[in-house]
């Protein structure tokens, strides 16, 4: 009997693998021969689901951050209702971002997007999605008294998702004065000035 392949996982298989080739060098260097030979796949099989590199990398553009997205969303769901939740939409994705997109291949991706209109597009897509769900939290933790009623939800989720994405640039190019804990410790800094007078923000409630 002729194999069955599941085909939107053998999608996701060969972006995992296209992802690993990113990292070590970077997306110039993320040829369909070396991704097959990354992935001990036959040279035909990368084609055969992508027409062309812009495609392969589009889709691996929008692979890395639904599967961000995604756990943050689930990891979400287990924290307190709150501070709590809005905090790990922030610090969540520092943690995800340096697992999955470490140094050269975090920058390539970001370097296509400023010069492709297509992973440009992507882009978009992909913030909106992350602003969403910031908007979301920090509404919840307004109707729960964690943060001051005054607060202007839509410019309060765009400072903090800039913040974070510019710390996330950092803790790339300026490891040694911008780790991941720090990281932390700064946007908790940046949530303490919006807590509501009456409430404290505790670290460990995240």
């Amino acid at each position: 009997m002729p194999k069955i392949v599941d085909h939107d996982q053998r999608r996701n298989e060969i972006a995992e693998v296209t992802l690993r080739v990113i990292q070590r060098s970077g997306v110039d260097g993320a040829t369909f021969r070396s991704i097959a030979e990354e992935g001990g796949f036959s040279r035909g099989v990368v084609p055969h689901y992508f027409k062309d590199k812009e495609q392969l990398i589009r889709f691996v553009f929008e692979w890395v951050a639904n599967k961000t997205l995604d756990q943050i969303e689930l990891q979400i769901a287990e924290k307190s209702p709150g501070l709590a939740r809005l905090r790990y939409s922030l610090v969540g994705l520092l943690a995800d971002q340096e697992a999955e997109l470490e140094g050269a291949g975090a920058l390539s991706f970001w370097g296509q997007a400023n010069s492709n209109i297509n992973l440009r597009d992507q882009q978009r897509l992909n913030y909106q999605r992350w602003r969403h769900i910031v908007r979301n939290n920090i509404s919840e933790a307004i109707q729960l008294g964690d943060l001051a009623e005054t607060i202007d939800i839509d410019n309060e989720a765009d400072t903090l998702v800039s913040m974070v994405d510019g710390l996330s640039n950092a803790s790339i190019l300026e490891q040694s004065s911008f780790p991941i804990e720090r990281a932390k410790q700064l946007v908790d800094g940046m949530l303490n000035k919006l807590r509501a007078p009456q409430r404290q923000y505790a670290h460990s409630a995240a």
